[in-house]
């Protein structure tokens, strides 16, 4: 019995030495300031937008497109399927577009074509395609404010940064904003988004890494970086347990971004040096620009749909832990890099068993103990309904499914378990045309259509 109380004494003291912890690189993070218009490195024309999209929602994605170019870059640069190359340019030459792009007066819209669906191949295809000297990597989903870019292009200012990422919202149209109209789906949605949002500046402040991975609803990178042959070749053919990845590719480029220049430093096999580009690599820094004016808002799914995408999120987030500890760049390299990002990792791959650990000692404590035990459930029961009513202060449309944002807080517990049991699986699932496992690695086909 000493050991169970020992042990929930041992993690509640845990726990709350590390939410002080985090409360306190909350306070310290500072973003980067915009600096004066005659004297920015990059203005918005540097900036070549690429996204990648098949099977895509009219409406969501007109929205973003036009959000897209109220922020004038120089380009966008539209990647879809062959079968669908012909319905992205009747988009493009839709009326809502075209006023956009009056007003964007130097911007131009490009679409082009790969012969199967995947997202790493579109984005090489955008990559290779694209002129700006930094690319903006977006989802068809992502909706800009009108200083989203502006203040996104200001870490560039800092040469050593190399990859730039802002805080993601949730976008609900103002007629779902309603008790009898919001979805379960949707509030579980909205409750896992706003849980992240002190995350990143933690992680970021502690070693200048990010919350485990830069989004990719939209993420700019100098082109220099993914216009490497090396990166794209590895980009293009990464597998896992013998599984081409689709997905991953915001994990596949924080990595990068964190830990190329490590690996000049680990043996390689001669076919090893011969598929890997051999330039100099330099250490790249992670630029978080987490203010309100560079926010970028994602549409919610309103079905069922979501449960699909949380498993590939949360699954995707397990092979990246794992590549991270375990192979690229390793636990030694990793830890001298971001150490506060490694620990995290460390804590999230042992987590399912010390739940269980937890819950076993919390049950043998208040049968037990009844009293100490109730102590501490009372403790956690406080903060679960805190946060709840925190949740629906802000979001008051959503009282009515509460409990689903209750199981979105707590589904780790059934997740974690699913991924690992599932780790090879490469599914979309959101999308109804991406979900081929079987596909080789293969360099990305090029074709276009203007």
């Amino acid at each position: 019995m000493l050991a169970a109380e020992l042990l929930l004494l041992e993690v509640f003291l845990w726990e709350y030495i590390d939410r002080r912890r985090s409360r306190e690189y909350i306070a310290q993070y500072k973003p980067f300031p915009l600096p004066p218009e005659d004297e920015r490195f990059f203005d918005p024309s540097s900036v070549s937008v690429i996204v990648p999209t098949i099977d895509w929602d009219p409406a969501s994605f007109t929205k973003s497109l036009c959000s897209w170019l109220a922020n004038e870059p120089g380009e966008v640069i539209i990647v879809t399927t062959d079968a669908e190359i012909r319905a992205a340019h009747a988009l493009v030459n839709s009326p809502a577009v075209q006023a956009a792009l009056t007003t964007a007066a130097t911007t131009s819209i490009k679409v082009r074509g790969v012969a199967e669906a995947n997202k790493r191949d579109q984005l090489i295809e955008g990559i290779n395609e694209s002129c700006g000297p930094i690319i903006a990597l977006v989802d068809d989903d992502a909706i800009w404010e009108p200083t989203t870019l502006l203040y996104l292009l200001a870490p560039f200012e800092d040469v050593g940064v190399g990859l730039v990422g802002g805080p993601i919202e949730s976008y609900l149209p103002d007629d779902r904003k309603h008790p009898d109209v919001i979805t379960a789906w949707e509030t579980a949605a909205l409750r896992n988004r706003s849980r992240r949002r002190g995350g990143n500046k933690a992680f970021y402040v502690a070693d200048g890494s990010t919350n485990f991975t830069l989004s990719g609803a939209t993420m700019f990178v100098r082109a220099s970086i993914v216009r490497d042959e090396g990166f794209q070749t590895q980009f293009a053919n990464e597998t896992f347990l013998g599984v081409r990845q689709n997905s991953g590719d915001d994990s596949f480029i924080t990595r990068w971004v964190l830990f190329q220049h490590l690996r000049a430093e680990r043996p390689q096999s001669q076919n090893q040096k011969r598929q890997q580009h051999q330039g100099v690599r330099k250490q790249w820094k992670l630029g978080m620009q987490l203010v309100p004016e560079a926010q970028v808002s994602t549409t919610l799914m309103t079905d069922s749909r979501f449960a699909g995408q949380m498993k590939r999120w949360m699954r995707t987030g397990l092979r990246f832990r794992l590549t991270c500890l375990l192979s690229d760049p390793g636990f030694r390299g990793f830890r001298r890099t971001a150490p506060y990002m490694c620990r995290k990792m460390v804590e999230s791959m042992y987590s399912p068993l010390l739940t269980l650990l937890w819950y076993l000692a919390f049950f043998l404590t208040l049968w037990k103990r009844p009293i100490v035990g109730s102590l501490v459930a009372g403790y956690y029961i406080y903060g679960i309904v805190s946060g709840l009513r925190a949740f629906v202060k802000e979001f008051p449309f959503c009282r009515r499914y509460v409990w689903a944002a209750f199981l979105a807080d707590k589904v780790s517990l059934v997740s974690d378990w699913y991924c690992w049991a599932t780790l090879p699986t490469e599914r979309w699932y959101s999308r109804k045309t991406v979900d081929n496992t079987q596909q080789p690695p293969a360099p990305p086909p090029r074709m276009s259509l203007d």
